[in-house]
């Protein structure tokens, strides 16, 4: 089974190195490394080849950025059977590929479309070693997100609001409902039915529970591999700002419920609490500009201003 490790970058070159060099690490090598890069230095790809070992098909490709662009520019200039999907700052234990590549082979049946990895360190448990005040605002966001049905870590399941409740912390493999984006990998066949939403621009906020629908609906199920870890250190360079974040969950949340929502009055009344919810985690973070940014969404989505919804209604049969 031919392996090919996919990863969308944007002005990140030394975490980049930190994730090729994981790579290189791995008990299982990659059959090939695709490098989706939207950012300003065409050289950073010769300077990258180094990291990859000989035997592992490099492929640098440039890119107009936006998340989801990337990773379909990523589908079509690879080659394996098995496409895995990383962040680029992340850094893989050995056996991730392994784990990965070993969870597809026993699916003799080929039900699994997707695997899930482990992400070590988004466990709750961590929070412990840190002040006081950040505990207990931790804790504070994590009954924000049970109370209005928001994304947090949980059994892997989606919630009737659309938001995912990913699995971090089992040991247990098994069957999820749902994928996250730094960590997911995919059958190549199942891109003949689906596909990553380009309306969902910039960093593609919500992006992977789009896929997660849309994989589910293809009759595809998406398999939890604990063993396959990772650690994921989040970047602060190339990032949008506080409220450029806030109004993208807004529009992005309000565009997919649009999508895939069956217009039953549970999930009307659960999409309308979670985008409550999700205003009032904005405005409690704490910089002002980010709850402006969050008010901003919501008063776009009220007033029938959403831009992902109007450029795509066309397509869209579903209707808040």
């Amino acid at each position: 089974m031919k392996s090919s490790i996919v990863i969308c970058t944007k002005e990140r070159e030394e975490d980049l190195r930190k994730a090729l060099r994981s790579i290189a690490a791995q008990t299982r090598l990659p059959d090939e490394v695709v490098i989706v890069d939207s950012g300003q230095d065409e050289e950073l790809g010769s300077r990258l080849a180094s990291e990859v070992p000989s035997q592992v098909r490099f492929c640098y490709v440039r890119s107009i950025p936006g998340l989801t662009v990337q990773r379909n520019i990523g589908i079509r200039n690879s080659t394996g059977d098995v496409l895995m999907f990383i962040d680029d700052d992340v850094v893989l234990e050995p056996g991730y590929v392994e784990a990965v590549l070993t969870a597809f082979s026993q699916d003799k049946d080929g039900v699994i479309g997707a695997v899930q990895g482990r992400i070590t360190n988004a466990e709750p448990h961590l929070a412990g070693k840190q002040p006081v005040l950040c505990r207990m605002s931790r804790a504070f966001r994590q009954g924000m997100a049970r109370l209005f049905l928001l994304s947090d870590q949980g059994k892997g399941r989606l919630k009737a609001s659309g938001f995912p409740s990913f699995t971090y912390r089992s040991d247990e493999p098994g069957f999820v409902e749902c994928l996250a984006g730094g960590c997911m990998s995919f059958r190549r066949s199942v891109f003949d039915k689906i596909s990553f939403d380009e309306a969902l621009v910039g960093y593609g906020c919500w992006e992977d529970v789009d896929i997660t629908r849309q994989l589910l609906r293809a009759g595809y199920r998406i398999y939890y591999a604990p063993l396959a870890r990772l650690a994921h250190y989040p970047s602060s360079n190339s990032r949008s700002s506080a409220s450029e974040v806030a109004v993208m969950r807004m529009l992005n949340h309000h565009y997919l419920y649009r999508k895939h929502s069956d217009g039953s009055p549970l999930q009307k009344a659960a999409f309308a609490w979670s985008m409550l919810g999700l205003l009032l985690m904005h405005m409690s973070k704490g910089p002002r500009n980010e709850g402006i940014g969050a008010l901003i969404g919501l008063i776009k989505v009220l007033s029938g201003r959403n831009p992902l919804v109007k450029s795509t209604s066309s397509r869209s049969t579903n209707r808040a």
